[in-house]
């Protein structure tokens, strides 16, 4: 029983100068972990190309990340180094890792080194064991571990795809469908369509297919909204890009030119604003109006980021519209928008005390511009307001120059 208890307050002792304070405080060990930021787990053997992993070491300072690698059959192959360096560093071997680390950020503690699949594996394909350990004054805080399947793989190829070339305006939703033929050693991961070209070098619309049947049948639903921002073609055609990338990384590509696509022109409606509002009663204070206007254009459709909704504004004792670059509607269930993506765009219009401007009606112009070029705008939607200032307050001073009415807008416009 004696032998028992000096134990029992030995290891008590131990622990406390483990873990405690002089004070009796006990605190806990750093936990240690690392994310690992790019694993590629998947490698070619018979392709000459190089792979980059990163590894991130949280909860500790760390000198390195060392990788220890053993093939398929668990022998040992000579492992490499990782280095959080700015790839400041020429770092020596072994021949099947990248000579500098490829480190974006030095001491930032993320640790990086790209290897060859095809130098790494030479003629032994399989599942290789990767185990990433962070060192610290040549003690090891944490490990992770990885399997990684490097293989001879064949090429992929997109075997079947959509041949639709002619696009009239706001065409009905389309059923495309995209085959893939792949190794049997690997998976298509993924596969998108890229809508490209017209006037504008920039344009592109990326789309992505989903799984229909396995991992080589790929559908998706063509509607308008993929040429949202396109112009009408000809002069200047589309191109679209079918893309189809597998686990091992390999990617296949086809290309249809369309020949024609039919750019509808937004149209407005229904502007919903008071016939007759009062303007505060005291200076000072800004009463705000919510504005309305229904916006359809195929292409468009659940856009929340389109800001082409404009309106001028004339008063009935002025000969011109006025324009500002700030007068425009939103539809991105911001501030006054009440629902994003709707149709409905709204402005909140500001309206303070004047005593210049007692009794005036008016007049506004809503418009569309097209998105792409040349910026073709759609026809006007007009309406008005009559807005009355009441009497009593305190006088508020006016410029001959000030029209009475501004706009808020909690949003941004890009």
């Amino acid at each position: 029983m004696r032998k028992l208890f000096l134990f029992t307050v030995t290891a008590s002792f131990m622990l406390a100068g483990l873990w405690g304070c002089e004070d009796g405080t006990i605190v806990e060990p750093p936990f240690v972990e690392l994310p690992l930021l790019s694993a590629p787990s998947a490698l070619l053997a018979n392709v000459d190309t190089f792979y980059t992993y990163a590894v991130r070491v949280t909860g500790a300072q760390a000198d390195s990340v060392l990788c220890e690698v053993r093939r398929p059959d668990g022998s040992a192959v000579t492992g490499f180094a990782l280095l959080d360096d700015g790839n400041g560093t020429v770092i020596g071997g072994p021949p099947y890792a990248s000579s500098t680390s490829g480190d974006i950020a030095a001491n930032n503690g993320t640790f990086t080194r790209s290897i060859n699949s095809l130098l790494l594996a030479g003629s032994i394909s399989g599942v290789y064991g990767f185990t990433f350990r962070a060192m610290s004054g040549g003690t090891e805080r944490a490990s992770r571990s990885l399997n990684v399947q490097i293989a001879n793989v064949a090429p992929c190829e997109i075997v079947a795809w959509p041949q639709d070339s002619s696009f009239a305006e706001c065409f009905a939703p389309i059923d495309m469908e995209v085959h893939v033929s792949r190794d049997s050693a690997d998976r298509v991961d993924s596969v998108w369509m890229v809508v490209w070209g017209g006037s504008r070098p920039e344009f592109q619309n990326s789309l992505p297919f989903a799984a229909a049947l396995g991992d080589t049948v790929w559908r998706r639903m063509l509607d308008p909204t993929a040429f949202s921002c396109a112009q009408s073609s000809p002069p200047v055609p589309y191109l679209l890009h079918y893309f189809a990338k597998t686990r091992f990384g390999l990617s296949a590509e086809q290309t249809v030119t369309v020949n024609s696509f039919t750019n509808h022109l937004p149209t407005l409606s229904n502007p919903v604003m008071p016939d007759t509002t009062y303007r505060p009663a005291e200076a000072g204070v800004v009463d705000t109006i919510t504005v309305t206007v229904d916006f359809s254009d195929c292409e468009l459709a659940g856009e929340i980021h389109y800001y082409g909704l404009l309106f001028d504004r004339s008063r009935d004792d002025t000969l011109n519209w006025s324009t500002h670059p700030d007068f425009f509607l939103r539809d991105d269930g911001l501030a006054r928008d009440a629902i994003a993506g709707d149709g409905r765009y709204t402005v909140g219009l500001t309206i303070t005390r004047s005593d210049t401007l007692l009794n005036n009606l008016y007049y506004f112009r809503f418009y569309a511009v097209e998105c792409a070029p040349p910026d073709l705008q759609s026809a006007y939607l007009l309406d008005s307001m009559r807005v009355i200032q009441t009497s009593g307050g305190v006088a508020a001073s006016a410029r001959s120059d000030d029209f009475g009415i501004g706009t808020v807008n909690e949003g941004f416009r890009p």
